[in-house]
């Protein structure tokens, strides 16, 4: 918004309140200046687009997830079963 020229940006309480007094100088000149960018800016049905996107996400319920892993559970079980097994009887063997 303050990049859009709709507003400041100020970190200190200082610098708040030098921004507020600029805004009011000249009449409020900068004040309605920031107004009306920000009018422009503004898209004030953005909220209620965003709620009728996430009613009709929760009316279509619940979906089925891609699983995080290429094979399914049992075989990733099994392989890593065989995995362990392979690993002690390469243990066994040593000297």
């Amino acid at each position: 918004m303050a990049r859009e020229g709709a507003g400041d940006l100020t970190l200190e309480p200082l610098a708040f309140l030098e921004a507020m007094g600029d805004w009011l100088a000249d009449g409020g000149r900068l004040y309605r200046e920031r107004a009306a960018n920000a009018r422009r800016l503004g898209r004030p049905e953005a909220a209620f687009a965003a709620a009728e996107l996430i009613w009709d996400v929760c009316r279509a319920g619940p979906t089925q997830r891609a699983s995080r892993f290429p094979i399914s559970r049992a075989k990733m079980k099994e392989l890593l079963q065989s995995f362990g097994n392979a690993l002690s009887l390469s243990d066994t063997s040593a000297p």
